[in-house]
Protein backbone atom coordinates (compact mmCIF):
# COMPACT_ATOMS: atom_id res chain seq x y z
CA UNK A 1 0.00 0.00 0.00
CA UNK A 2 1.24 3.48 -0.77
CA UNK A 3 0.84 4.91 2.75
CA UNK A 4 3.58 3.73 5.13
CA UNK A 5 2.22 2.48 8.42
CA UNK A 6 -1.31 1.95 7.08
CA UNK A 7 -3.08 -0.47 9.33
CA UNK A 8 -5.36 -2.99 7.65
CA UNK A 9 -5.10 -5.66 10.35
CA UNK A 10 -8.35 -7.53 10.71
CA UNK A 11 -9.57 -6.35 7.31
CA UNK A 12 -10.77 -8.49 4.43
CA UNK A 13 -8.41 -7.55 1.60
CA UNK A 14 -9.30 -8.07 -2.06
CA UNK A 15 -6.86 -7.63 -4.94
CA UNK A 16 -8.36 -6.69 -8.29
CA UNK A 17 -6.71 -8.10 -11.41
CA UNK A 18 -7.31 -7.83 -15.14
CA UNK A 19 -7.62 -11.19 -16.86
CA UNK A 20 -7.13 -9.52 -20.26
CA UNK A 21 -3.66 -8.49 -19.11
CA UNK A 22 -2.51 -11.83 -17.73
CA UNK A 23 -3.96 -11.28 -14.26
CA UNK A 24 -2.11 -8.01 -13.72
CA UNK A 25 -3.00 -6.49 -10.33
CA UNK A 26 -4.66 -3.08 -10.76
CA UNK A 27 -5.92 -2.26 -7.30
CA UNK A 28 -7.11 -3.39 -3.91
CA UNK A 29 -9.94 -2.92 -1.44
CA UNK A 30 -9.77 -3.40 2.32
CA UNK A 31 -13.04 -3.98 4.18
CA UNK A 32 -13.36 -3.89 7.97
CA UNK A 33 -16.11 -5.15 10.24
CA UNK A 34 -17.84 -2.22 11.94
CA UNK A 35 -17.57 -2.41 15.71
CA UNK A 36 -20.40 -1.52 18.03
CA UNK A 37 -23.38 -2.76 19.97
CA UNK A 38 -25.57 -3.09 16.88
CA UNK A 39 -23.07 -5.39 15.16
CA UNK A 40 -22.76 -8.28 17.60
CA UNK A 41 -24.02 -11.73 16.69
CA UNK A 42 -26.58 -11.49 19.50
CA UNK A 43 -28.07 -8.12 18.52
CA UNK A 44 -27.86 -7.77 14.77
CA UNK A 45 -30.65 -8.60 12.33
CA UNK A 46 -28.28 -8.97 9.38
CA UNK A 47 -25.14 -10.95 8.55
CA UNK A 48 -22.70 -8.28 9.66
CA UNK A 49 -21.91 -4.66 9.09
CA UNK A 50 -18.84 -3.83 7.04
CA UNK A 51 -17.15 -0.65 5.84
CA UNK A 52 -14.85 -0.16 2.89
CA UNK A 53 -11.82 1.28 4.61
CA UNK A 54 -9.33 1.51 1.77
CA UNK A 55 -9.59 1.61 -2.01
CA UNK A 56 -6.37 1.87 -4.01
CA UNK A 57 -5.90 1.78 -7.78
CA UNK A 58 -2.38 1.68 -9.19
CA UNK A 59 -1.45 4.96 -10.86
CA UNK A 60 -1.26 3.59 -14.41
CA UNK A 61 -4.89 2.36 -14.12
CA UNK A 62 -6.39 5.46 -12.50
CA UNK A 63 -8.97 7.66 -14.21
CA UNK A 64 -10.79 5.02 -16.27
CA UNK A 65 -13.41 3.87 -13.76
CA UNK A 66 -11.63 0.85 -12.31
CA UNK A 67 -11.89 2.11 -8.72
CA UNK A 68 -15.65 2.57 -9.01
CA UNK A 69 -16.04 -0.86 -10.59
CA UNK A 70 -13.94 -2.58 -7.89
CA UNK A 71 -15.81 -0.81 -5.12
CA UNK A 72 -19.23 -1.63 -6.62
CA UNK A 73 -18.35 -5.31 -7.09
CA UNK A 74 -17.19 -5.75 -3.49
CA UNK A 75 -20.20 -3.85 -2.12
CA UNK A 76 -22.56 -6.04 -4.16
CA UNK A 77 -20.92 -9.23 -2.90
CA UNK A 78 -21.34 -8.18 0.74
CA UNK A 79 -24.93 -7.02 0.21
CA UNK A 80 -25.80 -10.24 -1.65
CA UNK A 81 -24.52 -12.12 1.42
CA UNK A 82 -27.02 -10.20 3.60
CA UNK A 83 -24.55 -7.73 5.08
CA UNK A 84 -24.79 -3.99 5.60
CA UNK A 85 -21.99 -2.34 3.62
CA UNK A 86 -20.93 1.29 3.82
CA UNK A 87 -18.05 3.47 2.75
CA UNK A 88 -16.63 6.83 3.70
CA UNK A 89 -14.67 8.62 0.99
CA UNK A 90 -13.33 12.00 -0.03
CA UNK A 91 -12.54 11.62 -3.71
CA UNK A 92 -14.87 13.77 -5.88
CA UNK A 93 -15.21 11.13 -8.60
CA UNK A 94 -16.27 8.46 -6.08
CA UNK A 95 -18.74 10.90 -4.55
CA UNK A 96 -20.29 11.65 -7.95
CA UNK A 97 -20.40 7.97 -8.93
CA UNK A 98 -22.03 6.85 -5.70
CA UNK A 99 -24.45 9.75 -5.64
CA UNK A 100 -25.68 8.81 -9.12
CA UNK A 101 -25.53 5.01 -8.75
CA UNK A 102 -28.54 2.90 -7.75
CA UNK A 103 -26.12 0.55 -5.97
CA UNK A 104 -25.31 3.11 -3.28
Amino acid sequence: HYKPGSDIKGAHVFVATLAQHGGTPVGMVAVRPQPGGKNTAATRTHHGWYRESRLVVLKVWQGIGIGCAISDAIAKAYRDAGCIYTSCFLHPRLYRHRHESKLW
